[in-house]
């Protein structure tokens, strides 16, 4: 019965996520932190690298959920925590305040090459000061590529055969690199704009290479500093915020066309009340968008004619502070555990970092409701050392398809050993209590039907819409199979754990 439910590649590809802090003491919170999320749940453990984590922090994982390489923007590790072959030096000089890791948030994101299995794409933007009207400020430049192979057998644990190749040189929006799935499935689309303008360049990643298809000049000025940018999971908006100053933030919602990679419909927000870190995500089901300061969480309903007057305050920081003791000095520091930036788990929760080191992710348990129920847990996961301003930066892996759009064109399976129509295809969470969502990319009738490992039918339920809660909470704990149908045949099969 097992052997019939194949795995699906991009439900893990980013399993694992990674964090590390090291401070020259023996305290054992100044190590590394790995939050693996392979059994549907976090499970976080202590690590050794040989190199720490900061802002500039991603990873990616194999089809079955088992880590292949992550990096912090400068040094790039193997799955045994090791500096992988040719993988030091990235981003050259263009490294502000130091050597050893990348000080820039989003300043580094990595996909499977289109076409082209065991290689990966590792898109990284290099750091330099500007003078603005004679006054100091930092943008990105310039923005580089790098490519990682698992191909040669004499590396298996990976090489790195291309290095800080440059894509462009121009000054650029500070980090906030971020992609999406082009609506063929298969390729994909990085977006980023021209430092304090309303330019953007548009890239896509295709077999054939990174192509540079222009760039856009959209909506109004979209004033610049440090902060966040993020697609949607279904592709349709892109959003970035930034801390203009420490008073002012913008934050800037497009409409995305996922065929010819246009933004459109530019909205933009200025928040006055005061902000000293801010970061963006949006619900699994692309419905929500939450946007912090350091000590707010706010969420808006983009289903409205009018998002921002939505507007609801959905956490305020507690103030709680961690206790560190200091083993120089032998002095307890009190750390202020505030909001910083955000990334969207495998588990369909998203997760919050601290703007100082401490030994806790905030949650947003169920990002998917509205106003309070979306019940922000602060500290809501515990990590087993500090972690300093690090969360890594993924795209949405799991997105497939546009189906009946006209660039949903091709048949094939992706690099990654995903059919695309699979792909856009999520059952979380998983493991679960009986309650859990099937989300899947068209509003065609699909039927669920839950298996015993016997093959005998335990439940079955219609999935009219994108999104679905399946109620099976009768059902003995234990491990179930599962087929989502629909007229065409198969869209997904896999394994669910009731517990």
């Amino acid at each position: 019965m097992i052997s019939v439910f194949p795995s699906f590649a991009q439900e893990n590809l980013d399993n694992v996520w990674l964090f590390g802090q090291f401070g020259g003491t023996a305290n054992p919170l100044f190590k590394g932190s790995i939050v693996d999320f392979t059994t549907g749940e976090p499970v976080s453990v202590t690590h050794t690298v040989t190199f720490e984590m900061d802002m500039a922090n991603t990873s990616i994982c194999d089809e079955s959920g088992n880590l292949l390489f992550y990096t912090n923007g400068r040094y790039i590790g193997n799955a045994e925590h090791e500096i992988m072959e040719n993988g030091g030096e990235l981003n050259n000089e263009y490294s502000i305040g130091s050597d050893q890791y990348l000080i820039l948030r989003q300043g580094i994101i990595t996909i499977p090459k289109p076409g082209n299995p065991g290689h990966y794409y590792l898109f990284h933007a290099g750091m330099i000061p500007i003078y603005p009207d004679g006054s100091l400020d930092v943008a990105s430049y310039p923005l580089f590529s790098s490519t990682v192979d698992f191909n040669d057998t004499n590396f298996p644990l990976g090489k790195v055969v291309d290095k800080n190749s440059i894509i462009v040189e121009d000054t650029l929006n500070l980090g906030k690199l971020t992609m999406t799935r082009h609506a063929n499935g298969r390729d994909w689309w990085l977006i980023t704009s021209q430092w304090n303008t309303n330019r953007y360049y548009r890239f896509l990643i295709n077999p054939n290479g990174i192509e540079n298809i222009g760039i856009q000049e959209v909506g109004t000025q979209a004033y610049e500093g440090g902060g966040q940018a993020v697609f949607s999971p279904d592709g349709s908006m892109y959003a970035h915020v930034s801390l203009n100053t420490f008073q002012n933030s913008y934050v800037n919602l497009y409409n995305f066309d996922r065929c010819t990679g246009e933004l459109s419909n530019h909205r933009q927000y200025e928040y006055t009340d005061g902000a000293s870190a801010v970061g963006l995500g949006f619900s699994p089901n692309s419905r929500y968008l939450y946007f912090n300061n350091s000590i707010k969480i706010f969420q808006y309903d983009l289903f409205a004619d009018d998002v921002w007057a939505t507007e609801q305050l959905v956490a305020e920081y507690d103030g709680y502070e961690e206790e560190v003791l200091n083993d120089a000095s032998g002095a307890t520091f009190h750390i202020p555990t505030t909001f910083f930036l955000q990334q969207l788990g495998p588990d369909g929760k998203i997760y919050l970092n601290a703007t100082n080191s401490v030994s806790s992710l905030h949650v947003i348990d169920q990002p998917n409701e509205a106003g309070a129920a979306c019940n922000v847990i602060q500290r809501g996961l515990d990590l087993p050392a500090l972690n300093r301003f690090s969360l890594p930066n993924f795209p949405n892996y799991r997105l497939g398809r546009l189906e009946g759009s006209p660039c949903d064109t091709l048949d094939f399976t992706s690099t990654a050993g995903v059919p695309a129509s699979e792909a856009a295809v999520r059952v979380y969470p998983n493991p679960n209590e009986g309650y859990f969502t099937v989300a899947k990319s068209s509003h065609r009738l699909a039927v669920f039907r839950l298996y015993s490992t016997t093959g005998q039918s335990v439940h079955e339920q219609p999935c009219p819409g994108r999104e679905t809660v399946i109620t099976a909470a009768d059902l003995p704990k234990g491990v179930y199979f599962y087929h989502l149908s629909d007229e065409e045949g198969i869209l997904k099969s896999g394994k669910l754990i009731v517990n």
